[in-house]
């Protein structure tokens, strides 16, 4: 069109249709919102006010997200970047834990940021969220910022609560990417830090209403141990206002512990740990004759081990959530512990998966134990004097060790040991020799195959199992001649050599039941000693004169399990009591104790207890 033409507006007009043109504009992108699952806020939110710039203060929250529902939370990093700690949720549709198929989120779901005080938490609160994998991770420097992240149990449909405590005060801001929320965190001294008044309440992971939670303000934290983990209420202005809170909730939480508590200037509660061992021992973990008999903890939160003869040394499997060796993610972890002399004390500061078994060298300086990740059991070797911890399987021992025992003279252990991989299911059994460079440690005791079964060394003498065959071996390690014994898979040897128990499949592992063999080592006589049992498992007492085994108690779901000794003197079975336990372990120097391993919700987690049962 020639310019002279062209129509001419008024800036009036001009004004008017730009206007008109914003709105437009602003329209379709609030549409285009709508289409990618989101939705607009429902209110905005204030300018931030912390004294770091563009950092919102404690007193302050921040909502966000685009509406998107039936998101899986796949993972929360914690790391450092230069004076802010990040934290980034990770979000994607789906999962492969729970067969779904995994795919891309258009946008985050809705979401509340903000501050909790006395202790100092950072509570981000999702709306629309359907699963969190157990996929966390804090690393170098930002761990000592952040000290524990946890969900806050229970879960409402798809509200989800993630609780950060913090070592100090701190402002925060925050960023969205398609399909990851960042929280910013920087130090500030503006966050009050004052004696505060609470309710305290030994449930987390418990069922607890969302009115009630709502009610008295409860969030989790953890504890002045960095272990424990409560349900902390809103701060009352005095004590009285406290444990009136406290009496009113207790009514409600039976069986629970509700207390006031007092948390001084950036402080930690307290974790009630006589409570909770005063309602474990309430506990009726056996019955006898019908009646239900109370046996006594020893380890409110650990799975016991191995026990000295003399009682000296113990050691337990205590769960701990914390970052694991095996892939530097935040998780429920075995520490290895050791009790000496009444005393107990962490013996490795790292994270294992699942440690199935310990047992220390005769002469005391040693402690190999066996920890199953994924696929594997991995045998290690902690030396107590160099601290030094060795990973077998690194020295050639293999993957998958299904049993293992020390020598007489500490230098040595056998095992069965499969490489794993694709030839897994061949067994050998090996021999790491600690006399020997590293490197050079592991060998073959011979090239025939063995199986998944136990190892005994007694007399200079090795004793294993080939399930493919079912037979029970012997065998001189000085020459690796192996020598038929019987049949059986399963067995247990005696402390002295003298008597072997042997069976076919335990009924945890097949479904009919079975028979336990006697055998004298001695003169090779063999008798059948327990007849048709669902028999779980079977181990000598210390002195080696009676059997103890667990059973199957079918259709008794108070008492799941039943604990039976024979005696070997008097050639007799005895039903000792039901339990709840589906573990034990014969006490090392009572011949007539046995260690009960029961497993309770505690925490958020299926926790162990070891409790002690004294025959009279």
């Amino acid at each position: 069109m020639h310019p002279k033409h062209r129509k001419k507006f008024t800036k009036k007009q001009i004004i008017t249709m730009a206007s008109i043109g914003g709105a437009i504009v602003l329209l379709l992108a609030a549409v285009a919102w709508i289409l990618i699952g989101g939705m607009m806020p429902s209110k905005p939110n204030d300018p931030p006010q912390s004294a770091v710039s563009g950092y919102y203060r404690y007193d302050q929250q921040f909502q966000g997200g685009r509406g998107t529902r039936d998101t899986t939370l796949s993972s929360v990093d914690v790391t450092q970047d230069g004076e802010d700690t990040v934290i980034t949720f990770f979000f994607v549709k789906g999962g492969d834990l729970y067969n779904e198929e995994v795919t891309e989120v258009r946008g985050v779901p809705d979401y509340v940021v903000s501050y909790l005080q006395d202790p100092d938490r950072l509570c981000v609160e999702f709306d629309g969220v359907n699963y969190i994998y157990n996929s966390q991770s804090i690393s170098g420097e930002a761990g000592a910022l952040v000290q524990s992240m946890i969900l806050n149990r229970p879960v409402y449909e798809q509200e989800r609560t993630m609780v950060f405590n913090l070592s100090q005060g701190m402002a925060f801001r925050v960023q969205e990417k398609k399909d990851q929320i960042i929280i910013r965190l920087r130090a500030a001294d503006e966050v009050p830090q004052t004696t505060s008044y609470h309710v305290s309440v030994d449930g987390y992971g418990n069922d607890i209403g969302q009115e009630t939670m709502a009610k008295y303000g409860l969030n989790p934290t953890i504890c002045a141990d960095y272990e424990n983990r409560v349900l902390l209420s809103q701060s009352y202005a005095t004590m009285a206002q406290a444990q009136s809170a406290a009496t009113e909730l207790s009514q409600t939480l039976a069986g629970t512990t509700v207390e006031a508590v007092e948390i001084g200037a950036g402080g930690l509660p307290t974790y009630n740990t006589e409570a909770e061992l005063a309602r474990l021992n309430e506990r009726s973990v056996v019955r006898s004759e019908g009646d239900a008999v109370k046996a006594s903890v020893i380890a409110a939160r650990g799975r016991l081990l191995y026990q000295s003869g003399d009682g000296a040394i113990s050691l337990y499997a205590k769960p701990r959530e914390r970052t694991s060796l095996k892939n530097g993610q935040l998780t429920l972890c075995d520490e290895l512990w050791i009790e000496q002399n009444g005393e107990q004390t962490r013996l490795i500061d790292a994270g294992f998966t699942s440690i199935l078994q310990a047992n220390l060298s005769p002469d005391g300086k040693k402690v190999a134990f066996v920890d199953m990740m994924d696929e594997m059991n991995v045998l290690y070797v902690y030396d107590m004097e160099s601290q030094e911890l060795t990973n077998c399987s690194e020295e050639g021992f293999g993957l998958i060790a299904s049993d293992f025992a020390w020598d007489d003279s500490s230098t040595r252990i056998y095992g069965m040991s499969d490489i794993g991989g694709e030839t897994s299911g061949h067994y050998q059994l090996k021999q790491i020799d600690f006399s020997k460079p590293k490197g050079e440690r592991a060998s073959a005791l011979e090239e025939l195959p063995g199986g998944d079964g136990p190892v005994y060394y007694r007399g200079g003498m090795l004793y294993f199992s080939d399930p493919e065959s079912n037979t029970i071996y012997k065998m001189n390690p000085g020459d690796g001649r192996r020598q038929v014994l019987t049949s059986g898979v399963t067995m247990r040897i005696n402390g002295d050599g003298t008597l072997m128990a042997v069976s076919d499949m335990l009924a945890e592992e097949s479904t009919g039941a079975v028979d336990i063999r006697l055998m004298d080592l001695r003169d090779g006589n063999i008798k059948t000693i327990v007849e048709g049992l669902l028999v779980l498992d079977y181990k000598w007492s210390s002195d080696g004169t009676k059997l103890y085994y667990l059973a199957d108690n079918s259709g008794d779901e108070a008492y799941p399990c039943a604990l039976y000794v024979y005696d070997v003197d008097e050639a007799k079975n005895t039903k000792l009591c039901d339990t709840v336990a589906y573990e034990f372990v014969p006490s090392a120097v009572d011949a007539g104790g046995v260690m009960l391993i029961d497993i309770l919700s505690r925490q958020g987690y299926d926790l162990p207890v070891t409790y002690e049962l004294k025959q009279e």
